[in-house]
C-alpha cells in the first residue's frame, strides 16, 4: 500500500512541474509557432527548455537526461538497457521509488546499442 501512496505523490508531483512548463507563456507561443508553420525536429528544443526549466525550478527536482536504465528481465528480454529522455525524482524524495529500475553508472556501448 505504501508503494501505492508514493507512487501517487509522486505523480502528482511530475504532474505539477509539467502543467507549470507548459503553462509558461513562452511555451506556449513556440508550440504554436511549430505547429502553425509545420515545424519538424521540435523535440530537442523541447528537451532543452524542459531541462532548463527543472533546473531553475524552486523544487530543485533532481533529474537526469538519457541516463540508461537497465531492464530487470521480467518483460524485457531482448534489450538490456533503455534510455529514457527525462527521469525525474523530487529531491530528498524516495531514495528507490521503482525497486525494479536500475540506474547504472555509464555501461559498455554495446551492452547499450544491441542489435
Amino acid at each position: 500500500m505504501l508503494d501505492i501512496v508514493i507512487m501517487n505523490a509522486d505523480f502528482l508531483y511530475l504532474g505539477e512541474l509539467v502543467e507549470e512548463f507548459f503553462h509558461q507563456r513562452r511555451v506556449g507561443k513556440a508550440f504554436s509557432i511549430i505547429e502553425n508553420n509545420g515545424i519538424t525536429g521540435w523535440e530537442v528544443w523541447f528537451q532543452v527548455e524542459f531541462a532548463s526549466f527543472l533546473s531553475q525550478h524552486s523544487t530543485e527536482p533532481e533529474w537526469w537526461r538519457e541516463w540508461p536504465v537497465e531492464f530487470d528481465g521480467r518483460i524485457e528480454k531482448e534489450h538490456l538497457f533503455c534510455r529514457p529522455d527525462f527521469i525525474i525524482r523530487k529531491k530528498a524524495g524516495v531514495k528507490n521509488p521503482m525497486p525494479h529500475w536500475k540506474l547504472s553508472s555509464i555501461p559498455k556501448q554495446e551492452s547499450v546499442f544491441q542489435t
